[in-house]
């Protein structure tokens, strides 16, 4: 219906909203006549619960007949009539009697909100309703010993299909439809929602299907599993009902662009569900589509949900199916939209059930690292570099601390591009490390500043949220480090010093180690904290600590640095696999650790006039004659970053021309205007922005590389 319907635009989907009222309304009814109510809806399906304070048996016959009612409705009313066409309707009925529990799901800020009905009745209606063919009910074996008395039925497999009625079922009571509860509406659904000003329309959502194990399905432990998608949801958008235990299990179904639509919205979904696994550590599974969908409301004047369904979900849904823990699956339009951010890999063409053609299937490996986009094209002319790069690391291979070593070179000769080169390099194919990096700042250099964004990554700290909120996630991932370090003194010392770590976070932690300490306590107690939690992380993968900018480095890092160079070295019978690399301009002070460590060193000088040639190949994407080059090392003075600079520069300009052997040379109108210097030139190509793009550079050279 969905699909045909689709077609005709907005009046379709008006269409659509009305026909699913016309399909829904008798249906509740017949549940809400026999004092039942819906528990909520799953696209074509909904599930119902009748509350039997005593007699079981008459409430099952209740329940009984609003099944019967609802099949011999739609048995007579079989075809929908519509503008664009007739549509037939038939529906299955599973019935199932047990223990039905609820639980209220909510936000740490307690603005949001969500619940679920689980247990045996639920689980035996969903078993009845997968025996159960169109126009058929079928009864669990519970629900059958309380009905046997009143039925003929025929077996299939373990549950009954009921064949005929042997007595008078009850009569429908008196309907008292539910009231709305205004003032707490808000907290279960977003205002977006309940203030929508159409029952629906077409739109292009993004699905996403998240299976989650049943192995944290128990009460106590989806409580914080939801606290955390709540979380994240106010990070990333999108839209949920409810979660769901049917007859795909437990899952979550999730869908962006309605009832608000964003650009970057298979960005928002994959983020979510990486940030998910990450934060939880459940090995969930998941599908990921888009589609046109139908979104708006299902159901009837007494209970309607607001969801989102078409194809789309379905195709969500068998991925998910598919995938194996730790997987997620999606289709060949997600995969187009999120290749530029995120890591995939083409999994073939699968046949799913429902669907003609055969899907091409994608699995999401990861986000691309930032830096990725920050350093564009290849490293040229630093080939040495990178093999002293690589036998000052050596020893960690072996489990052993392979000292410090220190890049020095001007600003823009390409420090940090070589060590980021080397993080990326097929050296660690077969020797994954843990890269932390920590840039010292210019005009922030405050007290071990340096470590400050790296630990809010490690222990998922996250801007605005509440304190609560980020206490809970500190614990949590410094329990999982505490517990996974082998050496028992190094995870009591992390235990102990865990509350100075987290003051480095400004998160607060009463009646702490860290609250009951004076200045020099806090401050030779953050030496030791940072100490530790550097050795213990070296324990689970070697370590490199990468201190980028160490000209700018402030007097507490400095000392930390050299007291952490002495505890390295200071338990011979102990070996940690870590390495310090750090950056320094000429004119900065050696780090002060060099006095307890032997430094190698490492002198970046100007890059020789045929790495000159290949940079410019590379950036312009053709070779360039000797007289551009001429001017590269005349004005460069081998600084591959000014030189890109320039080269940009005449790009924009339109003072690079091709000679008849298709190489470029600069015009001499273009030489001739050139800047002076580098500083010129960079000036000169920011006043060809607009006001808006120049502020946001402003921002950038205050804020850092990252931003």
């Amino acid at each position: 219906m969905t699909d045909v319907l689709s077609t005709r635009g907005t009046h379709g989907a008006e269409v659509l909203a009305d026909m699913m009222r016309v399909v829904f309304e008798p249906l509740v009814d017949s549940v809400y006549e026999q004092g039942g109510f819906v528990i909520g809806y799953a696209g074509d399906a909904f599930n119902a619960v009748f509350p039997s304070e005593q007699d079981s048996g008459q409430v099952m016959k209740r329940c009984l007949s609003a099944a019967l009612k609802m099949q011999a409705h739609t048995k007579s009313n079989p075809q929908v009539s519509t503008p664009y066409g007739e549509f037939t309707i038939r529906i299955k009925v599973g019935i199932g009697f047990g223990e039905t529990r609820w639980q209220i799901f909510k936000s740490i800020n307690g603005k949001h909100a969500s619940y679920w009905f689980r247990g045996e009745s639920l689980d035996g209606a969903v078993l009845g309703e997968e025996r159960a063919h169109a126009g058929e009910i079928v009864a669990d074996p519970v629900s059958y010993d309380l009905l046997k008395d009143v039925l003929n039925v025929s077996r299939v497999e373990e549950c009954f299909l009921i064949q005929e009625i042997l007595a008078d079922l009850p009569a429908p009571l008196l309907l008292s439809p539910p009231k709305p509860a205004d003032d707490i509406i808000g907290i279960f659904f977003p205002e977006s929602v309940t203030r929508l000003p159409i029952p629906g329309e077409f739109r292009q959502a993004v699905n996403l299907f998240i299976d989650i194990p049943p192995s944290i399905s128990d009460e106590a432990l989806i409580a914080p599993f939801m606290e955390t998608v709540y979380l994240l949801q106010e990070q990333y958008g999108g839209f949920f009902l409810r979660p769901d235990l049917g007859d795909k299990g437990f899952n979550l179904l999730m869908f962006w662009g309605a009832p608000i639509t964003h650009e970057n919205d298979v960005d928002r979904a994959l983020n979510f569900i990486l940030e998910l696994s990450a934060r939880t550590r459940i090995p969930l599974r998941s599908g990921i589509s888009f589609y046109l969908a139908y979104a708006g409301f299902i159901g009837s004047s007494k209970r309607e949900d607001y969801t989102a369904y078409g194809w789309g979900v379905n195709l969500a849904a068998r991925m998910m199916e598919h995938a194996g823990d730790g997987e997620f699956w999606m289709d060949e339009e997600v995969a187009r939209r999120a290749k530029k951010h995120f890591n995939l890999n083409l999994l073939g063409e699968y046949h799913f059930k429902g669907f003609k053609r055969g899907q091409k299937v994608f699995s999401l490996i990861g986000r691309k690292n930032i830096v990725e986009t920050v350093y564009q094209g290849q490293l040229v002319g630093r080939s040495e570099e990178l093999k002293a790069l690589e036998s000052f690391v050596g020893p960690m291979r072996s489990g052993e601390f392979a000292g410090a070593m220190v890049l020095k070179g001007e600003a823009g000769i390409g420090k940090s591009r070589l060590v980021h080169s080397f993080q990326f390099s097929d050296y660690f194919n077969d020797f994954p490390a843990n890269w932390v990096v920590c840039q010292a700042d210019e005009i922030l250099r405050l007290p071990f500043n340096p470590f400050t964004d790296w630990l809010k990554k490690r222990f998922e700290f996250l801007e605005g949220q509440p304190d609560e909120v980020n206490s809970v996630a500190f614990a949590r991932n410094m329990q999982e480090l505490i517990e996974a370090t082998p050496d028992s003194e190094l995870a009591a010392e992390l235990t102990r010093t865990s509350s100075v770590l987290a003051a480095l976070l400004n998160i607060a932690q009463p009646n702490s180690l860290y609250e009951s300490l004076d200045a020099k306590g806090r401050y030779e107690n953050t030496l030791i904290a940072l100490s530790v939690l550097f050795r213990a992380e070296s324990l689970q993968k070697p370590l490199i600590l990468f201190m980028e900018d160490t000209h700018w480095l402030d007097e507490d890092t400095g000392a930390f640095l050299a007291y952490f160079a002495r505890t390295l070295l200071a338990e011979s019978e102990k070996q940690y696999p870590i390495a310090i690399i750090a950056t320094q301009r000429p004119e900065g002070d050696s780090v002060r650790m060099m006095d307890e460590v032997s430094m190698v060193g490492i002198r970046l000088g100007r890059l020789s006039s045929s790495s000159m040639s290949s940079l410019a190949e590379n950036i312009l994407g053709r070779p360039i004659t000797n007289s551009l080059l001429a001017l590269l090392d005349t004005r460069a003075d081998g600084n591959p970053f000014f030189a890109e600079q320039i080269l940009r520069y005449l790009s924009e300009q339109g003072g690079l021309v091709l000679d008849t052997d298709g190489r470029y040379l600069a015009n001499e109108q273009a030489e001739n205007s050139l800047p002076t210097d580098v500083r010129s030139v960079l000036v000169a190509r920011l006043d060809q922005l607009t006001q808006q793009v120049k502020e946001t550079v402003q921002t950038a050279s205050v804020l850092g590389r990252e931003f």
